[in-house]
């Protein structure tokens, strides 16, 4: 099982940490891609719809973006490790997220763009959003949750989910898929 592990996480942030150590540990042993969202941190999407005249879907701005996406679709599972900041992820995580428009876009086709459940690709990784709080609690992270579901990834994948981790006890029991060790 090939995973791909995203994290937009400070790592001097301690619960953050406590996440980003787990994930390694259950982990262990497994092929693992881990991509640091932080450097450089992705650019807002501009909306100029070249992902979807541009085959295979590649985005415009020219900041690493399209590599990190490409590694994406290499992985079986994909993991999204977002610090939540009032209760909704960073700006690095949602700039990535935005920008998986040239994923699910098919070519030429805005409809897909904006809603329908299609996509560029026949294979799409099952994925996993994790949200921690970046200083104290996080309420229950509905803000989250509606955000993922609104991005073109969150809209076209059925085989996702979404948890937010609050504390350390969260963490320790957390395990990122019903069949991981």
């Amino acid at each position: 099982m090939r995973y791909i592990v995203f994290s937009a996480c400070d790592t001097s942030a301690p619960l953050q940490r406590k996440l980003i150590d787990r994930v390694d540990e259950l982990l262990q042993g497994e092929e693992v891609t881990r991509i640091d969202l932080l450097h450089p941190v992705p650019g807002a999407c501009t909306k100029c719809d070249i992902c979807q005249l541009v085959t295979p879907g590649l985005c415009a701005i020219d900041d690493n973006q399209n590599a990190r996406l490409k590694s994406m679709m290499t992985g079986d599972r994909v993991i999204f490790l977002a610090p939540l900041h009032f209760g909704c992820c960073n700006s690095a995580m949602r700039n990535f997220l935005d920008r998986t428009l040239s994923l699910v876009a098919s070519p030429s086709d805005k409809t897909a763009a904006h809603g329908e459940k299609r996509g560029r690709h026949g294979r799409y990784p099952e994925l996993l959003f994790v949200g921690v709080p970046a200083i104290g609690g996080v309420g229950n992270g509905a803000l989250f949750v509606d955000y993922v579901r609104s991005t073109p990834i969150g809209r076209l994948s059925v085989n996702s989910s979404i948890r937010v981790v609050g504390n350390e006890s969260d963490i320790s029991r957390f395990t990122p898929f019903d069949d991981a060790n």
